[in-house]
């Protein structure tokens, strides 16, 4: 904040920010842009993001017609405790939302085990669903629980993806090292049945005869996500009239950005394409005339906005609208006002550095790994804590919060840890018999994650993933 304030952000011998806010493209065609610049107050308007929509300006809140109410939110980016609420349909009624859940295409996600507590999300959401078809490498807990039909994706060594490491700004170095762009690109074909998702995508908008319309996805999709617009020759045609390949449509992408001479033949050689970092890109803020705020003005705007929108649905109780404030401020979660002093542990999550998410740990070798390493799929706690409640090194035992859900796994000892926290990694835990190597590994943490208004902010729509608990040895 100090930095902010002095203008001293993202300068030359200062702090500079996390990823890379300023890209002014390869030279030959000024792509990928993304370039800072001022809205009409002056305040900052991010030049590429890696979400449907820009940080700021906020969108207008405006009545819902989406399953999640997303639309009426102003500041989130998503919104997961609407969906898993019992009362959703409900909900859904009480916002006149004409339709109910239909059809669910999953990809390469296992929201049984990414999303909170897993009963909850299973139960109250996911089985709302008439039907559920699920592209994945391997069944998981969610393929498991509710797809009806299974489709074998091709993993990372069978597939092209025109982009690896963009959009996401965090995919590149500090400092004035050399831009990079990279694809990924088969280096066997599919195994077995595996077909790549963009591909069996295609050929589903193609036989519904809406593949027009998916294409105007992608067209719209690619300036905010990969710095600019495409030029109109690259483009796809949205009238249905050509039929796009998927190596087609990588192929326009990174012509588009680097010029017909770096196309994707010419990534297929190389893999990389980089170009210099100009120091604008740097040390962006002596650059840009904008302004980072420190007071939130338009947070205040946008929270009378939404306390009419819903007083119009007459629903003024449904969140404290009181949050959408101009200046940062704490306020405490259930966690924090817990008083039962039974529950007087602090749990919470950590990713370990080898395992992706939840996807990850059927992998033979990284489960090695993770087994050689005594933090991975042990719950950390201190040494002097495990003490004074009679738990030692390798004691099997149960954490369990105040609702009653509770996860269970073994303690390892460290000094390295605040007295009473206990530090759970990754998301393991799994359970289905279909990740023999995975199952029964580790802890299932997000089970201890409750899903419901009190535990989740009115002003991002963001959960409370910090957990009091309390600890007692399993038989």
């Amino acid at each position: 904040m100090i930095n902010h304030v002095l203008g001293a952000a993202d300068t030359y011998g200062a702090a500079l920010g996390l990823g890379a806010a300023v890209c002014s493209g390869y030279e030959g065609t000024k792509k990928p842009l993304q370039k800072p610049y001022p809205c009409p107050d002056g305040l900052m308007v991010a030049g590429a993001w890696v979400y449907d929509h820009l940080p700021y300006p906020l969108h207008e809140p405006r009545p819902p017609t989406r399953l999640d109410l997303h639309d009426m939110f102003p500041t989130s980016i998503y919104n997961a405790f609407t969906i898993c609420d019992p009362r959703w349909f409900e909900i859904l009624e009480r916002f006149k939302i004409p339709y109910r859940p239909d059809v669910m295409i999953n990809f390469g996600s296992n929201s049984v085990m990414t999303m909170g507590n897993a009963e909850v999300v299973t139960e109250n959401f996911l089985k709302k669903f008439g039907f559920v078809f699920s592209f994945q490498l391997y069944i998981t807990e969610f393929e498991d629980a509710v797809a009806d039909i299974i489709l074998p994706d091709a993993c990372y060594l069978e597939r092209f993806t025109p982009a690896v490491s963009f959009p996401s700004t965090f995919s590149h170095p500090q400092g004035e090292d050399d831009w990079g762009w990279t694809i990924r690109q088969p280096v066997v074909k599919p195994l077995y049945e595996r077909r790549d998702f963009n591909e069996v995508m295609l050929d589903i908008c193609k036989r519904l005869g809406i593949s027009g319309k998916y294409f105007k996805g992608l067209n719209d999709s690619i300036p905010i996500r990969y710095g600019g617009p495409m030029r109109p020759e690259n483009k796809l045609v949205e009238d249905g009239s050509v039929d796009h390949s998927w190596e087609d449509i990588c192929d326009r992408l990174v012509r588009d950005r680097f010029g017909n001479e770096h196309d994707l033949e010419y990534f297929k050689k190389r893999g990389l394409f980089t170009w210099p970092k100009q120091k604008e890109d740097v040390y962006w803020k002596w650059f840009h005339p904008v302004r980072v705020p420190v007071y939130f003005e338009y947070f205040i705007d946008g929270g009378e906005k939404i306390t009419k929108l819903c007083e119009s649905f007459g629903a003024h109780d449904f969140l404290d609208w009181s949050r959408f404030k101009a200046l940062p401020d704490w306020y405490p979660c259930p966690t924090h006002t817990e008083d039962n002093p039974e529950y007087d542990m602090y749990t919470f999550y950590w990713r370990a550095i080898l395992h992706c998410n939840s996807l990850t740990q059927q992998n033979p070798w990284l489960d090695e790994l993770s087994a050689e390493d005594p933090y991975v799929y042990g719950l950390q706690m201190h040494r002097d804590t495990a003490r004074e409640k009679g738990i030692a090194e390798g004691d099997k035992v149960w954490l369990e919060n105040p609702e009653g859900n509770k996860v269970r796994g073994w303690v390892t000892l460290t000094d390295g840890i605040e007295p009473h926290h206990i530090a759970v990694a990754a998301v393991a835990g799994h359970w289905t018999d279909y990740q023999p190597i995975a199952k029964d590994k580790g802890t299932f943490f997000n089970d201890l994650v409750v899903m419901d208004k009190a535990h989740t902010d009115p002003l991002t729509l963001n959960q409370d993933i910090c957990c009091r608990v309390k600890i007692y040895k399993a038989d």
